[in-house]
């Protein structure tokens, strides 16, 4: 995976960054919690998707690895972690924060969009705990 996007982390470096990864994954889902109760509930999708990102990002650091890019870390955990389950939970979260950033026009009515509330409590904890679950199991 090294040179791919991707380069490889010394033990000190494994530390740091995992640590890094892992406060950036739960303050995401802290402000994806904080914009389900408001008028641009929505963008608690993009912020979901972040704090899975991170999280992602924190399990391949605690493999040795930091990636560089969002497709990157897709490829990271179906190589690293032989998971192609997580990576499509992934890719699917990355697809919903790309339609709400680009696609959707919030402003119309019958606007078709996924629900943000369904979307934290099913897609991003879920992803979240797994995840987390699959670094204990490295460790």
């Amino acid at each position: 995976m090294e040179g791919d996007g991707a380069k490889r982390l010394d033990v000190t470096a494994q530390k740091e960054e995992a640590e890094r990864f892992r406060n950036q994954s739960d303050y995401h889902l802290q402000a994806a919690r904080d914009l389900l109760d408001g008028e641009a509930s929505l963008i608690a999708i993009v912020e979901g998707y972040y704090s899975m990102l991170h999280k992602s990002n924190q399990a391949l650091a605690h493999a040795g690895f930091k990636t560089s890019s969002h497709k990157c870390t897709l490829l990271g955990l179906r190589a690293v972690f032989q998971s192609s389950d997580l990576a499509g939970e992934l890719q699917k979260a990355m697809d919903e924060r790309l339609n709400v950033d680009y696609y959707i026009d919030p402003g119309k009515e019958n606007t078709k969009y996924t629900d943000p509330e369904k979307f934290i409590e099913q897609t991003t904890k879920t992803f979240l705990q797994e995840t987390e679950e699959r670094i204990k199991q490295e460790l």
